[in-house]
C-alpha cells in the first residue's frame, strides 16, 4: 500500500512541477520496494525517477533509469509509447474506408 501512496505522491508532485518531492517520493517507492521485497514494483520507480531525470534535463540519466525500469520489470507490462514501439494495423481505419451510410468506397470506385 505505501508503495502506491509513495508512486502516486510522485506522480502528483511532479505534474505539480515539484521536481525534489517527486524525487523523494519515488527514492522513498523504491527504498519500500527493496525493503518489502516487493521487487516487480521497482520498475514503477525507475520510471518516475526517469521522468525526474528528463524534467531536469539529465538525458543520458533518464534513458539509463528507463533501460534499468525495463531490466527490472518482472513480468509486468509497462505502457508503450505510440513511437514506433507499439504495432500499428496495416488496415486503415473504417472511417477512411467506409462512408458514414456504411457502403465501401471500393463498390463505388473511389479507391
Amino acid at each position: 500500500m505505501f508503495r502506491t501512496v509513495s508512486g502516486i505522491t510522485g506522480l502528483a508532485s511532479l505534474l505539480a512541477g515539484d521536481t525534489d518531492a517527486a524525487r523523494d517520493a519515488f527514492r522513498e517507492e523504491l527504498e519500500l520496494c527493496r525493503r518489502l521485497i516487493a521487487l516487480p514494483i521497482a520498475s514503477e520507480g525507475l520510471l518516475g525517477l526517469a521522468a525526474v531525470a528528463v524534467v531536469d534535463g539529465d538525458l543520458g540519466r533518464a534513458a539509463r533509469l528507463r533501460g534499468a525500469a525495463a531490466a527490472h520489470c518482472y513480468g509486468q507490462q509497462q505502457a508503450r509509447s505510440r513511437r514506433g514501439s507499439t504495432p500499428r494495423s496495416s488496415r486503415p481505419p473504417a472511417a477512411a474506408t467506409e462512408p458514414a451510410h456504411g457502403t465501401p468506397l471500393s463498390a463505388k470506385g473511389l479507391s
